[in-house]
């Protein structure tokens, strides 16, 4: 057997030994968040992630808890997933994002989110009222004694949702979800002035109902000077 075929041998056993290269949980994530599953799944319908020979799924998409879920603020810098024991679902955790871009992933159990608060603070220099993280330079921002102080948080606003398919708003979320992953864009896109006149725009209910209607910001006006408000 020459040189170079036992070379290739060594290389191929070598990759059967370590296996694949390992993905990015944000990955991982994007592809579950992609996946087709069933109205009601079971956690055996659910896309695998795989972190350190452990295997989770995504907490929302099993759907375990009744209500609205999750409020902390580390959601916004993280994702919550639950591990899988043999076959069934244990403890849940969260997996920090910035981490995880760095090709370290740092997960964190979620029963308690002291410790994944004490994690974006430290070395991510992240908390609930400021956004600066340790990808910001400490050049451009302004010294403690110029600083503009902090608005308080975001409070967000309760939605009648009584007629939407709670389906429909899941589905909605988890595809939010996977367009901020996989862009790598902060939660607060959705906020853009121009996103939200294309989402407007797009809406079925206001949709021109006859000749000569004009939109504007979620009011209609006739050309006979009748104003109505879009629900």
């Amino acid at each position: 057997m020459s040189t170079i075929a036992v070379a290739s041998s060594s290389t191929a056993n070598a990759y059967a030994i370590l296996g694949s290269p390992r993905q990015r949980i944000s990955t991982q994530i994007e592809m579950a968040l992609a996946a087709v599953i069933p109205l009601n799944p079971t956690i055996n319908d659910l896309a695998p992630i795989v972190v350190s020979g452990k295997r989770y799924v995504l907490e929302p998409q099993l759907a375990r808890r009744k209500g609205r879920g999750r409020s902390s603020w580390i959601r916004d810098h993280g994702d919550f997933l639950v591990e899988v024991i043999q076959g069934q679902a244990a403890a849940s955790y969260w997996s920090c994002r910035r981490c995880d871009s760095r090709g370290s992933p740092r997960i964190f159990g979620a029963a308690a989110t002291t410790a994944a608060q004490e994690h974006l603070s430290r070395p991510h220099h992240v908390n609930r009222n400021s956004a600066l993280s340790d990808e910001d330079s400490d050049a451009d921002s302004p010294s403690s004694s110029t600083a503009v102080s902090t608005p308080p948080p975001y409070k967000r606003v309760r939605l009648n949702n009584g007629n939407i398919p709670k389906a429909k708003i899941t589905t909605l979320r988890d595809l939010c979800v996977a367009s901020i992953v996989s862009a790598d864009v902060p939660f607060a896109h959705f906020e853009n002035t121009f996103l939200q006149q294309i989402l407007r725009y797009h809406n079925r209910r206001s949709r021109e109902r006859s000749h000569g209607v004009v939109r504007l910001f979620g009011t209609t006006s006739t050309t006979s000077g009748a104003v109505e408000r879009i629900s």
